[in-house]
């Protein structure tokens, strides 16, 4: 619910701005700074707002954002198959520990940031913009009962099989708020028929983490025979197995926000 009122209040917030200013005066505020990133090679950009008189996106070239941030560009050129990256991180996975207190839960995976993105297109090949949640960490597999006691009458039966770790839960997904311009050409955000001039958006939750399966049951124990033939003990049943962990559940989608100006 508060995610929401937030989310809601930067969309009022990036409109107030816009009209006020107007677009070219959003970016006559910004310092002349330029961001080349070159094919197939990644930048981070480790900041919550920044101003950018030009950005070049290569072929196959990522912006990989560390934070929720407000980005507003005046002339960007991007090219084929580029990425904004802004998708939460997957959780661990759950272990199986020899010693010590059991970890075998997986660990959730943390949301996508939000990003208000004002960007004016000069040119553009292929977009896809993510705020996808982070997965959940699998949970890890229960460890083997203990084995019967050999030449027992009482304790020859294997033990239970250790349950399986739960799965994490997904993150949320964030928020994208894109207000844009293109400079003699429509983008298009539906399919693409070309390698032109086309964004899509990824803003799901992060997919569950599966539980872990549960540990097999313990050996049971044998009769012990002794040299004279005697017989001490009985065969023991097998131990039943752990319970599967349970999958944790997927994230909450994000929401999305378009507009032309």
């Amino acid at each position: 619910m508060v995610a929401a009122v937030i989310y809601k209040f930067c969309q009022l917030l990036t409109c107030v701005i816009i009209c006020c200013l107007g677009f070219p005066n959003v970016f006559s505020q910004a310092s002349e700074r330029k961001l080349i990133i070159p094919k197939n090679n990644t930048f981070q950009l480790h900041t919550d707002s920044i101003y950018l008189d030009t950005l070049i996106l290569k072929d196959n070239s990522i912006l990989r954002f560390t934070s929720s941030t407000l980005l507003i560009v005046e002339n960007a050129f991007i090219g084929t198959n580029c990425l904004f990256d802004a998708s939460g991180q997957a959780g661990l996975n759950g272990t199986s520990p020899t010693t010590g207190i059991a970890s075998l839960d997986g660990e959730a995976g943390t949301a996508g940031y939000d990003l208000n993105l004002i960007i004016n297109f000069k040119s553009l090949g292929t977009l896809l913009i993510t705020t996808e949640g982070g997965m959940g960490g699998n949970g890890a597999s229960g460890k083997t009962g203990p084995s019967g006691l050999n030449g027992s009458l009482n304790e020859a039966d294997g033990g239970r099989g250790e349950n399986g770790g739960k799965g994490g839960n997904g993150g949320n997904g964030g928020n994208i708020l894109l207000h844009y311009w293109s400079d003699n050409f429509l983008i298009s955000f539906a399919s693409a028929k070309t390698n032109q001039h086309f964004i899509r958006f990824n803003y799901n939750g992060g997919r569950p983490g599966l539980g872990g399966d549960g540990g097999r049951g313990g050996r049971g124990g044998e009769p012990i025979i002794s040299l004279n033939s005697s017989i001490t003990g009985v065969r023991g049943k097998e131990g039943q197995s752990g319970t599967k962990g349970n999958n944790g559940l997927p994230g909450l989608e994000g929401e999305l926000f378009l507009k032309r100006l």
